[in-house]
């Protein structure tokens, strides 16, 4: 599976359902880069609008909706006690679609002004999902130590 190819298309779909929000990315497009030329990697930090779209996309859509961590020390979650070495599943759909974390959690908001929310799982992981920065650090591209080939391409599309 070609996880930027799918993330792309997640994001041109959501865009195409959405023409209010293709509307003003163009806009915003338009206004930076101009018409003349291709956008280069040294616009994005001026596409705040591209931004948040690509971000939305990417919660609505994550590009592993499940993955595995392994406990580096005993912890306990939700007041059950994971041992030190133990296999977790993470349902990264699920919290992306949580209603008690995220208003409208269906949606596609792009202009929602997001807040910063923490996840923290002592000895499992920290999932930070910053939606104003320019920093994308939840589950994009898998929430891996080393992230793989595309999650910088899929994070800055």
């Amino acid at each position: 599976m070609d996880t930027t190819a799918s993330s792309t298309e997640w994001i041109l779909t959501e865009l195409l359902r959405h023409p209010q929000v293709m509307k003003k990315l163009q806009k915003e497009l338009q206004e930076v880069v101009g018409l003349e030329r291709m956008v280069e990697e040294s616009d994005l930090e001026n596409l705040k609008y591209l931004n948040m779209v690509v971000k939305e996309g990417l919660r609505l859509h994550p590009v592993v909706p499940l993955f595995y961590h392994e406990s580096m020390e005993d912890c306990v979650v939700d007041g059950f006690h994971i041992q030190k070495g133990s296999r977790v599943m993470v349902n990264c759909y699920a919290a992306q679609r949580d209603p008690n974390v995220w208003p409208e959690p269906e949606k596609f908001l792009p202009e929602i002004c997001w807040k910063l929310y923490r996840f923290s799982w002592t000895g499992l992981s920290t999932c930070t999902i910053w939606l104003w920065e320019k920093k994308l650090s939840w589950n994009a591209a898998g929430s891996y130590r080393h992230p793989p080939c595309g999650g910088t391409v899929g994070a800055l599309l």
